[in-house]
């Protein structure tokens, strides 16, 4: 079974209802749209604006696909948002996220 591999970024300008439209790339190769999640996606170790990553296993993956899934999101990481709430300094002012996902190539 074949796959394509889409990294979509998402944010937002001045504030949480302000959304920018995403960005998506689409790629044939799973390690090539990793480096580059990884490059827009944002960072883990940021103090000032911290985000959380949530996976989805190998065996998950495999679970997924034997049901037929056409859309399959492998990892996501999204910024904490909250600043507007009373708690910069643990949250982005303009929250973002990333999003790697792979999709079934019909054949």
């Amino acid at each position: 079974m074949a796959y394509t591999y889409i990294v979509t970024e998402y944010g937002c300008n001045s504030g949480a209802q302000d959304m920018w439209p995403p960005q998506s790339k689409l790629f044939t190769s799973y390690n090539v749209a990793y480096q580059h999640f990884l490059k827009v996606s944002p960072a883990l170790d940021d103090p000032e604006n911290r985000a959380k990553k949530f996976v989805i296993t190998s065996d998950e993956f495999t679970k997924f696909c034997a049901v037929n899934k056409d859309y399959i999101i492998i990892e996501l990481r999204v910024q904490t948002p909250g600043y507007l709430d009373g708690l910069p300094g643990i949250s982005a002012k303009r929250p973002r996220g990333a999003i790697f996902a792979a999709t079934k190539i019909i054949e």
